[in-house]
């Protein structure tokens, strides 16, 4: 974002626009010469992009479906900060219960697998999904995918719904 040569700054966003897939990564400090600059680091820019394949020492991937492509650590991130706010206000917490009916605090007796169907408790505009949502990508290295309404998408979950794989329901 130090660029003196190069208008880089609005450069990215002008490209976000015109290619509305790819990723803008700004480097805060960072002239055009970037990748010359002590402290970067253009093999985690990679890895936290997406570009680089998996280590055997990487976490397990969010999903099992062959299918999807989930976020990368760089959207997760992202989605994860549009969540801060709501999270400070409202300071979710998480219980499951397991299969003795004992309740325990946090998701660690959601059962992995088969399928499951977790049910909010919500009011106007499902706040709560987005946090489940990153609860478990946290807690559990688990992608849930969430139904939604698409004025949820709009207004409530905004970009961290999208993010993390909201599905509007077309109902």
């Amino acid at each position: 974002d130090a660029d003196a040569l190069i208008p880089s700054a609005r450069e990215g966003p002008r490209l976000l626009r015109a290619m509305p897939k790819c990723t803008v990564e700004t480097l805060l400090g960072a002239s055009h010469a970037a990748l010359q600059e002590e402290g970067v680091d253009l093999t985690a820019i990679l890895r936290r992009n997406g570009f680089l394949p998996r280590r055997q020492s990487d976490p397990l991937p969010l999903t099992r479906d062959q299918t999807f492509t989930p976020p990368t650590p760089a959207v997760l991130e992202n989605g994860f900060k549009s969540l801060a706010f709501l999270r400070a206000v409202v300071s979710p917490v998480f219980f499951s219960t397991r299969s003795d009916g004992q309740v325990v605090p946090g998701l660690g007796a959601v059962p992995l697998n088969g399928p499951v169907l977790l049910v909010g408790n919500h009011q106007t505009f499902a706040p709560d999904l987005g946090l489940l949502i990153q609860e478990f990508i946290q807690e559990r290295n688990v992608l849930v995918r969430g139904l939604a309404h698409p004025a949820v998408l709009l207004v409530g979950a905004g970009t961290a719904g999208a993010t993390m794989g909201v599905l509007p329901n077309e109902a």
